[in-house]
């Protein structure tokens, strides 16, 4: 059996390169904006069709389904309304799950510590600090991995195995944590800023939602 851990080894390497690479491929600008961009030609033509006198039911089910916005009827009609909607759909779907909103219909960040931005810049220094500890540690497990097997034998094999798997993406989630929460924090300062989407009448009584206003979809 120890005759063929270089092979296994080799294999290992191999295969964590290969999946270290996809994944940062996966998160290249080019490859993002390409989902993104089929998801937006479908919000592009809802917008252009318009909505009015469709049930709610199937605006929220189509935004939901289609473009993994999971907004009631009124959040729609609110951030369709504003000066810049597309702009307002690209950073909501950036900072998904780090951003909900309650039965008024206001937005909120999900969780209390990221309206602080100390405490958002604390949590970029950890990010950082944990990928970066994780990266070379994961390097010098490489560079040592023969002498590691050689010595330890399959449970040397089962520590890098274990060490490359889990730990490195962990430290990569803590990275896209933080950038989410940064992205929730651009999506609320982009909605206070909008004066459109903020106004006196309750959702009930609002012409908006009868489809009285044209949305502008600049």
């Amino acid at each position: 059996m120890e005759e063929y851990y270089p092979d296994i080894i080799k294999a290992l390497i191999a295969a964590i390169i290969t999946l270290t690479f996809n994944r940062v491929k996966s998160h290249l600008p080019e490859r993002k904006q390409s989902k993104h961009d089929d998801s937006f030609d479908i919000l592009r033509g809802v917008m252009a069709q318009g909505i009015e006198g469709r049930p709610n039911i199937v605006i929220e089910h189509a935004f939901k389904d289609y473009l993994k916005f999971p907004l009631n009827y009124s959040e729609i009609i609110r951030l369709i309304n504003l000066q810049n909607p597309l702009k307002a759909f690209r950073l909501y779907e950036s900072a998904q799950f780090m951003v909900e909103y309650n039965e008024f219909s206001k937005f909120f960040e999900y969780k209390e510590k990221y309206n602080n931005e100390k405490k958002r810049k604390s949590t970029k220094r950890r990010a950082f600090a944990a990928y970066f500890l994780y990266a070379f540690l994961a390097l010098m497990t490489l560079m040592y991995a023969p002498i590691l097997v050689e010595v330890r034998g399959f449970q040397g094999f089962a520590f890098i195995f274990f060490f490359l798997v889990f730990l490195l993406p962990a430290a990569w989630f803590m990275l896209e944590e933080y950038g989410r929460s940064e992205n929730a924090a651009h999506f609320l300062s982009f909605l206070e800023k909008d004066s459109k989407y903020y106004f006196k009448k309750s959702v009930n009584s609002d012409p908006i939602r009868y489809g009285s206003a044209a949305p502008n979809y600049a």
